[in-house]
């Protein structure tokens, strides 16, 4: 049981394809660079590949970390990234 002075977030990842399906996990906690990371992984190996992403611009897109992991993934997932603050251009900020 929860009370008020519980502190707990729950945060959502989320990609939508060109068909418009949705793709989406539930975090416990804080997004970081592993929790995208491995959210990726799992896009990557449901949608088969390639995929392009076009992301906001949280640190967690920018970070040397997820770079490295791109590289290791032969062009097969690619990250794109928005001008800074457009949420009118992020399609997933309506999710």
């Amino acid at each position: 049981m929860h009370t008020a002075d519980d502190r707990s977030t729950v945060n959502m990842i989320s990609a939508i394809n060109g068909w418009g399906l949705s793709f989406f996990a539930l975090i416990d906690g804080r997004c970081n660079t592993g929790t995208y990371t491995e959210f990726y992984d799992k896009l990557l190996a449901e949608v088969g590949g390639p995929v392009f992403l076009i992301v906001d611009n949280a640190g967690y897109h920018r970070s040397k970390t997820l770079q490295q992991h791109l590289a290791g993934k032969d062009g097969q997932l690619r990250i794109l990234r928005l001008p800074p603050y457009s949420p009118e251009l992020n399609p997933d900020e309506l999710v």
